[in-house]
């Protein structure tokens, strides 16, 4: 009898084998499926688990997982439920409330009267409208302190500007004095760059002051007392005359006498007019004409070396420096210069630019002139003189101008000074050339005066 009822209990319960890894939910759901049991899962069984069971009933699974994972299982009839034991836990055990501390009792705060609150609030507006009232006096002042500031630097700039323009008046250093017909007079406590005449005298009056050179064609250069030239004074048909207290802190150079002057501006005169008379004065017209030239070269190498010194010593180191690709240089551009005007020329516009390659060209020659004319007066001995650039520019002068009237020779040294001074001046870009070039000493004034000549 006892066999029957186990068989029987065996046959009602039978074993499930489960292999499952994954969420914890899902196993619980697959030993149920595979047992046959009705199982309700609640809570959080949302975590990973891994259930190995083997030939065992579906009640003894789930009892089995419950244990492992800490589960609640409960049986309701044929109905299983499953959920986390916290789920269940009871909870904590509320601790008793402190006692309440006794309340102070407050003290009743007296109302003010209405009519003490408008006072104290009418009281405020004034104190605010008082304040309001010295921030804008404040305000008040401190404009008319910027104004007042702004009037002062206003005032000491226009002073300032005011001593400059009166400095510059009275100094006068930024100006050079030139005429070309008459004399030059510089104004006693007048201070000026330089003073040229050509066909008078110059006169320096009384406490002036030249920073530079003067220089009379054919006159006197007249010193009043304490004048000061700090360049060279030199009187061509003329003398230098000082006065007590009078500095000529250069050279004193005189070519001539005082009458020469006037002999030479009437030559000059009758040489520039048709001629008429019989040929017994063509001796003193050609002695005019002479002066003449030099005089007009003079004058205009002089004021190139006081407008553009740089430029000058520039086409003079060029020259001293390549002498002979200076003049294959100048010689092709003087050749090239024909064509190039008949092309300007066939066309209407290029008539313009003709004549203004023409007057570059003869601003070009002058320049040459004068950079062989320094060339050459730094290479001539001048005994017991200083060689500045004045004297230089007038002995190399001389000497060209008497070279050229050389028959044949004459002309042909001219010709080749000319081509390798354009040259010079074309390779320079009219004395543009760059910083690096190396200039020569010669073209600057020497300070120290030149021996005698044994």
């Amino acid at each position: 009898m006892i066999s029957l009822v186990l068989l029987a209990a065996l046959a009602a319960s039978p074993t499930i084998t489960v292999e499952f890894r994954g969420n914890l939910r899902d196993g619980l759901q697959e030993i149920a499926r595979k047992g046959g049991l009705n199982l309700v899962a609640s809570g959080d069984l949302d975590h990973d688990a891994v259930i190995q069971l083997k030939d065992i009933t579906a009640e003894e699974a789930l009892t089995s997982v419950a244990e492992a994972y800490e589960l609640q299982l409960t049986q309701k009839g044929s109905l299983w439920v499953i959920k986390p034991a916290t789920a269940v836990a009871a909870a904590p055990p509320i601790p008793p409330l402190a006692p309440i501390p006794p309340v102070a009792p407050v003290t009743p705060v007296p109302l003010k009267s209405p009519a003490a609150a408008v006072d104290e609030a009418e009281a405020a507006r004034d104190h605010a409208e008082a304040m309001r009232d010295e921030a804008e006096e404040l305000r008040e002042k401190a404009e008319e302190l910027r104004d007042a500031k702004r009037e002062e630097i206003d005032a000491a700039r226009e002073q300032a500007r005011a001593h400059i323009e009166a400095a510059k008046a009275q100094a006068g250093s930024d100006k050079g004095v030139v005429n070309m017909n008459g004399p030059v007079v510089i104004k006693a406590n007048e201070r000026v760059e330089s003073a040229i005449s050509y066909g008078g005298p110059v006169t320096i009056e009384k406490n002036a002051r030249v920073d530079g050179d003067v220089v009379s064609f054919g006159g006197d250069v007249v010193l009043e007392e304490n004048a000061r030239v700090e360049g060279d004074a030199v009187a061509f048909g003329g003398k230098v005359i000082k006065a007590e207290g009078a500095k000529v802190k250069g050279e004193e150079v005189s070519f001539g006498s005082s009458g020469l002057g006037s002999v030479m501006a009437s030559k000059a005169v009758k040489a520039s007019r048709p001629s008429h008379a019989s040929g017994g004065d063509k001796g003193g017209s050609a002695i005019a004409s002479f002066f003449a030239q030099f005089a007009v070269l003079f004058g205009a190498g002089f004021l190139l070396m006081m407008f553009a010194p740089q430029r000058m010593k520039t086409i003079e180191a060029e020259m001293k420096q390549a002498p002979a690709k200076n003049g294959v240089a100048g010689f092709l551009a003087m050749l090239s210069s024909i064509p190039l005007t008949i092309f300007l020329c066939v066309t209407l516009i290029g008539i313009p630019v003709a004549l203004a390659f023409w007057m570059l060209a003869g601003l070009c020659t002058l320049m040459g002139l004068v950079a062989v004319a320094n060339v050459v007066g730094s290479k001539v001995p001048v005994a017991r003189l200083r060689r500045t650039q004045a004297i230089a520019l007038a002995v190399g002068l001389l000497v060209m101008l008497l070279v050229a009237r050389i028959p044949v020779a004459g002309p042909l040294l001219m010709s080749v000074g000319i081509f390798v001074s354009l040259g010079a001046i074309v390779r320079t870009r009219l004395g543009q050339r760059g910083q690096g070039m190396p200039i020569s000493t010669s073209s600057f004034i020497d300070s120290t005066p030149s021996q005698p000549a044994a």
